[in-house]
């Protein structure tokens, strides 16, 4: 590349001997960069500009990297580009020098903000589920003055079902995702929890994945109302011991996006006259209705020998 050449090119370009990594050439722009004067800067050799760029450059592999150069209180961020030495019988390769130093001061301060956002989102669902925590142990604090308290342990364990929507989007800022998986497993414990099930450890059957967390909500409030409702009407309290639950969810993909198969089974009775829930009153029946028609979903129920709710709904972002 003659001498004419690289002036006339805008970014910066040193002309290396390859065998001995010498600066045998700079343009203008280059010395500009380096702050070091055309006479001088053919003393250098690469390794005492680049560093990084010495070992691959000698091996005559094509180079693509950044370097900053120390300017007072800032640095200037050059990003370096080589190519693969093709010609062996060639002594002499280009490196190409543009300055980056705008771009990467605005994707780092970028950076600062996404990760400010991210902590701002973090304590706002930190704060929420605190919120509802409080909530929650006040219907319970409550529950004691009224005669049918089982109906408070009963709101109490949907409101921590939305809690830990919360709980699991404080674990993870800048996302509104939650691992259905942990989500519902946490719901179904602590439903069975809030009746008394303490040794029953629900046998959980779920995909690892990740969904939204508006259908999540929607889907442990739905959980938490069938298993409470399963407690309440569906498991004698002379074979309480012997109960039996367990949560299913499979996935089919659909032209019109991802449909969720959620199940959810035990091995106790269906309460004669109950709704599809197992609500003997009917509020169960529509609350879920209510959150189906939210996700676009459907339920199914089998009743005999033993419940099984069966829930379909299309995810449509998967």
């Amino acid at each position: 590349m003659t001498h004419l050449a690289i002036e006339e090119y805008p970014d910066g370009i040193l002309i290396i001997d390859t065998s001995t990594l010498q600066i045998l050439n700079a343009n203008t722009r280059a010395t500009e960069l380096f702050r070091i004067d055309k006479a001088k800067i053919l003393n250098f050799r690469l390794p005492e500009l680049l560093p990084e760029a010495a070992s691959l450059t000698a091996a005559g592999a094509g180079v693509s990297l950044t370097h900053e150069i120390p300017d007072g209180t800032r640095a200037i961020v050059l990003e370096i580009s080589m190519p693969a030495r093709k010609d062996s019988a060639n002594p002499h390769r280009p490196v190409f020098l543009r300055e980056m130093t705008s771009h990467y001061e605005i994707r780092r301060d970028l950076e600062k903000k996404l990760e400010r956002l991210h902590l701002l989102d973090k304590e706002t669902h930190h704060r929420v589920k605190n919120s509802l925590a409080i909530v929650s142990s006040l219907i319970g604090l409550k529950s004691v003055d009224f005669e049918n308290a089982k109906e408070f342990y009963h709101l109490a364990s949907q409101v921590e079902a939305v809690a830990e929507i919360h709980n699991g989007l404080a674990r993870k800022p800048g996302t509104l995702r939650v691992n259905i998986s942990s989500y519902l497993g946490k719901v179904a414990k602590s439903a069975l929890q809030a009746y008394g099930f303490l040794q029953l450890s629900p046998e959980i059957n779920i995909e690892n994945r990740e969904i939204p967390a508006r259908a999540a909500r929607s889907l442990g409030i739905i959980v938490n109302e069938i298993i409470i409702n399963s407690c309440k009407y569906g498991f004698d309290p002379e074979t309480r011991s012997g109960a039996m639950l367990w949560l299913e969810l499979s996935s089919c993909p659909r032209s019109e996006g991802t449909e969720l198969i959620l199940r959810i089974g035990n091995n106790g009775r269906f309460r004669t006259g109950a709704s599809d829930s197992g609500n003997s009153s009917g509020t169960g029946k529509t609350l879920i209705d209510a959150l189906l028609r939210e996700l676009q979903g459907s339920i199914r129920v089998t009743k005999e020998p033993h419940p099984i709710f069966e829930i379909r709904l299309t995810l449509q972002d998967e």
